[in-house]
């Protein structure tokens, strides 16, 4: 049952059309008065021009978390900019007493107790260019690492709002390695078996690294004629995890020595259906698993926050969540390629300048400058000029910033004109993670003859380069940068 639905995951559909949160009322079904459980706001500073509402997420719920919305008469509504989960309030005691009997049905061990009842949702990219300009490892392969969040990391931020990521923003750090169905554990001989734990601490796989061959040893051997009461133990460098019976969800793998106590430090995977293609995963627990039958709520706990209080207490409540889920906008090096249109005249004393209104700028910060320019030979052989900032520049959904190209054309005006008002931005479409080896080497074999001799040109290669006087050696510039070609 469970891997159809996970064969079937990406046939998920919304049951509400996105629509202004602001404006809708709770839906009314046949009697039914819904209200919201749990929301997540998906929020990247890269829409500066909607207040950071990112609309690059599709939502789909595991096949376990669909059984248990159907169970449950819960709905999900993808809003669009993040998703909803919407409860009857007209049942709310139907919820309670659910989950109030999670844990009197022993579902954890005797060590494990409070209420993993749980949602699980993957997030899937609608957009391609996301990773381009947002501030994640630009290499993030989804296939292999996904994102994971979960409400028992959810804490206040400094403006009252709940936020899901761990941080301020979104990182690196929240990045699980994606397994498959089948996993293959390397162990050494100081293994005695591979365990499998869920986020609960319950263990949900145990695998021997020794095991008996039984059938295969009787099918070859008659052991009265041997003398072999019982069949030998064979000992395997690896150890196969099935995790086609288990839910969507993170788990956590350890290697159990003889002792009884791990080998080695446990590793947290996530296991998920490969498609759609996730790049988040979120689980979001209905109370706090770690208050136990019969104890008072205590305030003062800051693990997590959750929409359900005081599920032991005489009076149970919802209060609704709305969980923002905050990434930042992606910095990059800014390369202007300024190339002449064939025929016209020569350029000379070219310069970018920054004429942005400070007082405009959301956060305030100061003029960016450029090194530059340095003549270079574009791949068609053309002349190009060639700026590179000297800081990180911020991808915007709308630029803020306004840079102007000043210089001379030759055999004309002797003095400086703005030659171009407003030079294009960088596009959010193409972003280049590159070493500094290869940026220096490119930059090289492209310089027109003479160029180096030039002491702004000069300035340009040794940073680049990683020859300036005030940087230290061994340090690259940005790893990623951001081209854009201009005909003049």
């Amino acid at each position: 049952m469970i891997l159809r639905h996970l064969i079937h995951r990406a046939s998920e559909i919304a049951l509400f059309q996105p629509r202004n949160r602001a404006s809708s009322d709770p839906p009314v079904m046949h009697g039914s008065r819904y209200g919201i459980l749990a929301q997540v706001s998906i929020r990247n500073t890269y829409y500066n021009n909607s207040e950071g509402r990112c609309p690059d997420f599709r939502v789909y719920p595991t096949a376990a978390t669909r059984l248990l919305m159907a169970t449950l008469g819960l709905l999900l509504k993808d809003e669009g900019i993040g998703f909803s989960v919407l409860y009857d309030m007209n049942r709310a005691e139907n919820l309670f007493n659910f989950l109030r009997h999670q844990a009197e049905r022993g579902f954890q061990v005797p060590e494990v107790t409070g209420v993993w009842t749980r949602l699980s949702f993957a997030l899937s990219l609608r957009n391609p260019y996301f990773i381009n300009f947002t501030a994640i490892p630009v290499d993030t392969e989804p296939t292999k690492l996904n994102f994971y969040f979960s409400n028992q990391e959810a804490h206040v931020g400094p403006d009252g709002e709940v936020i899901l990521n761990q941080g301020k923003w979104v990182v690196a750090d929240e990045r699980l390695p994606v397994i498959p169905t089948q996993y293959q554990v390397l162990v050494s001989d100081r293994v005695m078996a591979v365990q499998v734990n869920a986020i609960s601490g319950v263990e949900v796989i145990t695998e021997p690294r020794c095991s008996s061959h039984v059938h295969s040893f009787e099918n070859n051997f008659d052991k009265a004629d041997i003398g072999v009461s019982s069949p030998p133990l064979f000992c395997s460098e690896i150890v196969y995890l099935n995790f086609s019976l288990l839910p969507e969800d993170k788990y956590t793998i350890e290697k159990i020595g003889y002792d009884g106590k791990p080998v080695e430090e446990p590793r947290p995977v996530l296991y998920t259906a490969p498609y759609p293609t996730p790049l988040c995963f979120i689980d979001l627990l209905f109370t706090d698993p770690l208050i136990e039958p019969g104890a008072p709520p205590s305030p003062s706990r800051a693990e997590g926050i959750y929409p359900v209080r005081d599920l032991w207490g005489i009076n149970p409540s919802v209060v609704p969540i709305d969980y923002h889920l905050d990434f930042r906008r992606r910095r990059t090096i800014w390369n202007y390629y300024i190339a002449p249109q064939p025929g016209s005249e020569k350029l000379v004393d070219l310069r970018i300048v920054d004429v942005t209104r400070r007082d405009q700028l959301d956060p305030l910060s100061g003029k960016i400058t450029f090194n530059g320019p340095c003549c270079v030979r574009l791949a068609n052989g053309s002349t190009a000029y060639r700026f590179i900032s000297k800081e990180k520049i911020p991808l915007e959904e709308q630029s803020q910033l306004r840079f102007q190209l000043r210089g001379r054309r030759k055999g004309l005006a002797p003095t400086e004109s703005v030659l171009i008002d407003r030079l294009p931005v960088a596009s959010s479409q193409q972003v280049l993670p590159l070493t500094r080896e290869a940026v220096c080497e490119a930059l090289q074999a492209s310089l027109c003859e003479g160029a180096e001799s030039r002491p702004r040109c000069r300035e340009m290669i040794a940073r680049m380069c990683n020859f300036a006087v005030d940087q230290p050696r061994g340090s690259p510039p940005a790893a990623v940068y951001s081209e854009i070609y201009v005909y003049v």
